[in-house]
């Protein structure tokens, strides 16, 4: 009978790190899993960090040094075509995750509360679009977009005379338009990105493709209203 491979030990060794080497490592470190890296995983193993393509000479100083300090880890990087995105895994035997949570400080980058401040940011953006929405409509209605479209379609009655009145309110809705899709703009695409510990529900971008399109309606809403009133008097004098 054969004998059974050793199990290589789980400890890692920063003094395998060349010492002038070595502070700039773990700041590097730090960096990259707690502001640099845009998604994780939770593997069986280890964790997958994804990152922008740009960050590809970053994460390979990292593996460098850091498949010295811990060897028994398996690296794997993986770089999509076409500027896509970076994916990092960090993978070794039972016990891995736990030295990586320990070794990158990734059980407490963000707190124990990480996972329900990302969902109140959600629903505050959510919040923040149907405002913009309701602003952008307030736009279109002042700027006379929303009135001139509804008689294109037929749609008559005193009510809708009644909008143009709400011309005298242009400018404030613009600006609170303005508010809400500068501030939703900010938490979607600029905003620093938080990692969370294992199995907490933050690894990604705090909002979804839905919020992201709905954000981009109403932009698209605010600066038709604005560019119709600019061109009305040329549509009208057309008919």
């Amino acid at each position: 009978m054969s004998a059974l491979a050793p199990t290589p030990a789980l400890a890692c060794v920063p003094a395998a790190i060349p010492a002038t080497e070595r502070k700039a490592h773990f700041e590097l470190a730090r960096d990259l899993f707690t502001r640099r890296s845009i998604e994780r995983a939770t593997l069986p193993d280890g964790y997958a960090f994804r990152f922008d393509s740009s960050e590809f000479e970053a994460v390979a100083r990292f593996v460098v040094n850091e498949r010295k300090c811990c060897p028994f880890l398996r690296f794997e990087v993986q770089l999509a075509a076409q500027s896509g995105p970076l994916w990092l895994r960090l993978t070794g035997p039972a016990g891995t995750r736990e030295i990586l949570d320990a070794e990158l400080n990734l059980a407490s980058s963000c707190g124990c509360s990480c996972g329900s401040s990302t969902a109140g940011n959600n629903k505050l953006v959510r919040w923040t679009t149907a405002g913009g929405l309701f602003a952008a409509l307030g736009v279109c209605a002042a700027c006379c977009l929303l009135p001139f479209v509804l008689i294109s379609l037929g749609v008559a009655g005193a009510w809708v005379g009644t909008l143009d009145s709400l011309s005298r309110y242009k400018w404030p809705f613009i600006a609170l338009a303005a508010v809400l899709l500068g501030y939703g703009f900010y938490v979607v695409y600029w905003r620093p990105k938080r990692q969370c510990a294992a199995g907490a529900d933050c690894t990604t971008r705090a909002t979804g493709r839905s919020v992201r399109v709905g954000l981009w309606i109403v932009t698209v809403l605010v600066i038709g209203g604005i560019v119709f009133e600019q061109i009305e008097p040329l549509l009208v004098a057309a008919r």
